[in-house]
């Protein structure tokens, strides 16, 4: 009998539930779906889904619903709106994130980093040129064109490039053509070395993965 009714109030506060729950969820999937961001354990994932749901709640009463007759503010239209609402902040959010403009926005006020998943996508502009040493001894020097997004090793495609042997001798000779590609693989460089100098940047480091 006590498990019973232990079941029947469970059924009656899942309304209750969703609501500490559905907001978060919505916006953190959203956010992570377009940010390319693994999901974490069930049980994480649920925990900030509360708290992100708890501060969705507080500022949708304080902003939105307050403009609306309270007796609307629980009906199905204005809770779908909310839905919606919160996936447009959590897609439109992911996208912002990750913008050029909003890392180097993050440098400008001295935080120390960005929101990039990796540091390739902080190190690598376009029209860089890069100098790639490879583990088998050769080497490729070539323009940046793009890389693989949120990964730790990801693919690296170069254009007016140059390939060189362990004797540093060239043998594929491309720099003068910009409709020919090599796409290199990051877990098989041994060292980069980065020239700024063609995307206003005067600055080379060398890299050591």
């Amino acid at each position: 009998m006590i498990l019973i009714d232990w079941i029947t109030e469970l059924i009656n506060n899942i309304p209750t539930l969703l609501d500490y729950i559905v907001l978060g969820y919505i916006f953190l999937s959203s956010y992570y779906w377009t940010s390319f961001i693994k999901f974490e354990s069930s049980k994480i994932f649920i925990i900030k889904s509360i708290i992100i749901s708890y501060i969705l709640q507080n500022f949708y009463n304080v902003t939105i619903l307050c403009l609306i007759p309270k007796k609307l503010t629980t009906s199905i239209h204005i809770t779908i709106l909310l839905y919606v609402i919160t996936l447009i902040l959590g897609l439109g959010l992911g996208r912002i994130c990750h913008t050029v403009w909003f890392g180097d926005l993050l440098i400008k006020l001295n935080l120390g980093r960005t929101l990039n998943s990796n540091i390739w996508d902080d190190i690598f502009k376009s029209g860089t040129v890069l100098r790639i040493y490879m583990k088998d001894g050769s080497s490729y020097i070539g323009q940046y064109c793009k890389s693989e997004e949120h990964t730790r090793e990801p693919l690296i495609l170069l254009n007016n490039y140059q390939k060189w042997n362990k004797n540093d001798e060239i043998v594929l000779d491309y720099f003068d053509d910009k409709d020919r590609f090599v796409l290199l693989n990051t877990k098989d460089f041994e060292s980069i070395r980065i020239d700024y100098s063609h995307c206003n940047d005067e600055k080379e480091r060398k890299m050591k993965k």
